[in-house]
């Protein structure tokens, strides 16, 4: 028997690990994928084995002298699919062949319950896929007898296919017809009526990495493996951080940082806004960003800029942040490009329900809930709305902000309290900031920071944060108290 493993592709949803090298040399608990299958290859007897390379195939030679493959080149892999791959090596079709994706991580071997001389596909029952597959329906003799191309679970695809000798003419016919840019596999449903194909369903053994989803709903690779696999030097350093994982590392030669999502944050972060949002807030007071799939984002590093402490609290740092609020304050959006104002009473019903529990007085709450009527009442502006000392970063004289993922459109008022909230700044420098912010009204400010300790306590109860949510609840009963609210 021998193997075809199709490689040439980008991999761009696990971009940026792949700008860096081919999918199938990344690494997953310490092999590259390349080299755990050619393991499972040798280790089912399968000795002669191709790999079709295309994207960066240079970084495959000191492979394929250590695990011992033939290696083909596609030059045409950027506009041409795993038909093209294919007919490059259909010449070495001769006997039974394995063909199977470059993306596929093996947990065990599936070389034994292959049916020999029969072409089969190898599938595995999948509850719920994130993104669409092909599904396979079956007959009481496991006969393939349909495929459906946009499944999101059942009997589904692999990525690895036995052709059985005495069906190999037929496979070749049918791939010289086909479109270099379509699916080999689509010559299995073109011919149903020529040859029987079946199904072979495994169990847990096979994994295609065809995303960050893939990798990490599978527990293959965690967010430490991912930030080292997108460093140049496959190192990275980890930074501070509540709801994501964020490392600095060496990218393509220059310093970025890049964050990794938090699982579960989907459900209280609004990732496709902060992109839009991120776009448009201005150079001078935002580093570049790019942002990839799974909501991955690499950032420049900020050479000279540190995260504030306690020790920026000053007259010069005010001023310099009150100039960098008001000119995001001041960002015009063309018809705010499909931006709404963030409503304070569905964000205070989301978190209320996520967290399921009460923390204040109902005759608080009410008064919390009208402080929200006030904010939404007045004018709408950008806001960044997470002003921890992390997302702020500054250089003695210039203030740029990071981490707009919970950015929108809101009151000037609700930035000045975050802030105020989320600092050490006593009550002279309270009133001085406050002060240095054209317009500015000290109660509302005081007002907006209950609403702000409220929302932010729900925030660390819902996170499991416990000190944060004893900061922002210690807070709470300040302002409450201030206000005279019982």
């Amino acid at each position: 028997m021998k193997a075809v493993i199709l490689a040439a592709g980008k991999g761009s949803r696990l971009s940026p690990m792949t700008l860096l090298k081919p999918k199938p040399l990344l690494k997953i608990n310490g092999k590259t994928i390349l080299e755990n299958m050619i393991k499972c290859l040798k280790n089912g007897g399968i000795k002669d084995i191709t790999v079709v390379t295309g994207y960066k195939n240079e970084m495959f030679n000191p492979y394929k002298k250590k695990l011992g493959f033939k290696k083909v080149i596609s030059k045409d892999f950027e506009t041409t699919n795993s038909a093209n791959s294919l007919k490059l090596v259909i010449d070495n079709l001769d006997t039974d062949t394995l063909i199977m994706n470059g993306d596929l991580y093996i947990k065990n071997d599936f070389i034994r319950y292959i049916r020999k001389n029969v072409s089969q596909f190898i599938a595995q029952h999948l509850e719920k896929t994130n993104h669409p597959t092909w599904q396979y329906y079956i007959d009481e003799n496991n006969k393939l007898i349909g495929i459906n191309e946009n499944s999101m679970g059942g009997l589904c695809e692999t990525g690895i296919a036995y052709i059985a000798q005495k069906d190999l003419k037929i496979i070749k016919q049918e791939l010289k017809k086909l479109s270099d840019k379509v699916y080999w596999e689509y010559i299995i449903q073109k011919s149903f009526k020529k040859m029987d194909f079946y199904i072979t369903e495994v169990k847990g053994l096979i994994y295609e990495i065809d995303s960050f989803n893939d990798a990490i709903n599978h527990n293959l690779l965690t967010s430490d493996d991912i930030a080292k696999q997108c460093s140049d030097n496959n190192r990275a350093v980890r930074l501070a951080g509540l709801t994501n994982y964020n490392y600095r590392i060496k990218f393509m030669g220059h310093d970025k940082v890049i964050r990794i999502p938090g699982l579960g944050t989907e459900a209280f972060v609004d990732r496709p806004a902060e992109r839009k949002i991120t776009s448009v807030i201005p150079s001078s007071i935002c580093p570049k960003t790019e942002f990839f799939d799974w909501d991955v984002k690499i950032t420049d590093y900020l050479k000279g800029y540190h995260s504030i402490t306690d020790e920026d609290l000053n007259t010069k740092f005010f001023n310099s942040f009150i100039k960098t609020l008001t000119i995001l304050h001041s960002v015009k959006l063309k018809n705010n490009k499909g931006f709404k104002p963030m409503s304070m009473h569905s964000e205070i019903d989301k978190y209320e329900k996520l967290a399921n529990k009460k923390i204040t007085t109902e005759t608080q709450r009410k008064y919390i809930l009208s402080i929200a009527d006030e904010i939404e009442r007045d004018k709408q502006v950008l806001c960044h709305r997470d002003l921890l000392y992390g997302n702020i970063m500054y250089n003695g004289k210039d203030v740029k902000l990071i981490d707009f993922e919970y950015s929108g459109f809101s009151s000037k008022y609700w930035d000045l309290a975050n802030f105020i909230c989320e600092s050490n700044v006593n009550d002279e420098q309270r009133l001085e900031f406050i002060k240095l912010y054209k317009g500015a009204d000290e109660k509302m400010v005081r007002k907006s920071q209950l609403l702000v300790n409220y929302l932010w306590t729900y925030w660390g109860i819902v996170n499991n944060s416990i000190e944060y949510e004893e900061s922002h609840k210690k807070g709470l009963m300040k302002n409450l108290e201030i206000l005279k609210v019982k």
